[in-house]
């Protein structure tokens, strides 16, 4: 009788070692220039709103989302939001729900605008460098 060990699951699915069967040996090398162009390359955050948007999973949710944080700031809090903007004099609290922030919106968030958000309020962006 042949004993087979058990799979040990990552994130609770199946996970089985390929490496005796695929070459592996370019990967340091193939991590090492990734790493290295990523360290040169302008990058964003992204993902912020997908959960305002609507389109994560239902086990995805706990983590506040960049659209949530906005909608649940003070009028002075929200004034410091916009302040971090590319054009902030465009923005106005009075009008604070005509304004939809982050990717595929006509209000993009600004690098300051999203750190501000993660750092001050906890948002999530999911992806860091986009």
């Amino acid at each position: 009788m042949t004993r087979h060990a058990p799979l040990w699951g990552i994130f609770g699915r199946p996970y089985l070692d390929l490496g005796d069967v695929l070459d592996l040996s370019g990967l340091d090398a193939l991590d090492a220039e990734i790493a290295r162009g990523l360290a040169r390359v302008e990058s964003r955050y992204t993902g912020g709103t997908l959960k305002w948007m609507g389109v994560v999973a239902p086990w995805a949710m706990e983590d506040r989302d960049a659209m949530q944080v906005i909608e649940s700031l003070p009028d002075a809090e929200l004034a410091d939001f916009f302040s971090l903007a590319d054009d902030p004099s465009a923005l106005h609290v009075a009008d604070r729900n005509r304004y939809r922030f982050g990717d595929e919106t006509d209000h993009p968030f600004t690098r300051a605008q999203e750190r501000w958000l993660a750092y001050r309020h906890g948002a999530y962006f999911p992806w860091k460098v986009c």
